[in-house]
């Protein structure tokens, strides 16, 4: 059972090995997310680290609340 997670999203640079896989120029510009979770005993039970081509991503947000919100 997770307790909480923690996630970063950057911009890295690709190293040459990384962009072989992904099938892009050395040094190319990718998304980096890294995600690390934690169950409620403040252990670590996941990490990723994932990398994406920057020219086939796109991050889409939906945020709403509830009417009795106040803020």
């Amino acid at each position: 059972r997770l307790r909480a997670a923690e996630q970063t999203v950057s911009i890295a640079r690709l190293s040459p090995a990384e962009a072989r896989r992904l099938l892009v120029p050395e040094y190319d510009p990718a998304l980096l997310v890294e995600r690390t979770a934690t169950d409620p005993m403040g252990r670590v039970v996941e990490f990723g680290r994932s990398l994406y081509r920057g020219d086939r991503y796109a991050i889409h947000l939906h945020v709403s609340r509830s009417d009795d919100d106040p803020v």
